[in-house]
């Protein structure tokens, strides 16, 4: 649960930089990892995988162990780089809760609150988002 969310802190950091939004485009999402203590959401498919290699972050000279705009983006092209199975994995190894947004109406003015802020790099499955939670205890 720990490498999701700092995914999914990533994914936010990176797409308010040029060269984040520029890597990303802008892709179409249902599935969204939601983080209830920032109120922040990213990309299921982004929060789901890690780096098997780690690397040494040439700005804080750390070792990365979370995804990357830039590697996500050359992982697409991978069959086992797959969204289905990314929200599979969330949901039945990592114990998030799946909750379509008419069931959660409650997170929806923090979701268009955040999909404003990344409107351009981000479009919804018009049926609508599907919420991916952590349980309480674990976040």
């Amino acid at each position: 649960m720990l490498e999701v969310m700092l995914n999914l802190r990533r994914w936010n950091q990176e797409l308010l930089t040029d060269e984040g939004r520029e890597l990303w485009k802008k892709r179409t999402i249902t599935y969204v990892v939601f983080d209830q203590y920032t109120k922040n959401f990213a990309p299921s498919k982004f929060c789901a995988y890690v780096p098997i290699n780690t690397s040494l972050d040439a700005v804080t000279k750390r070792t990365l162990v979370e995804m990357t705009v830039k590697l996500y983006c050359t992982l697409e092209t991978e069959t086992c780089f797959d969204g289905n199975r990314a929200q599979t994995h969330l949901v039945k190894s990592l114990a998030m809760k799946s909750v379509n947004s008419n069931e959660m109406t409650e997170i929806l003015p923090f979701f268009e609150k955040w999909l404003n802020k990344y409107s351009e790099s981000i479009n919804v499955n018009p049926s609508g988002p599907v919420f991916l939670l952590p349980l309480r205890w674990l976040a």
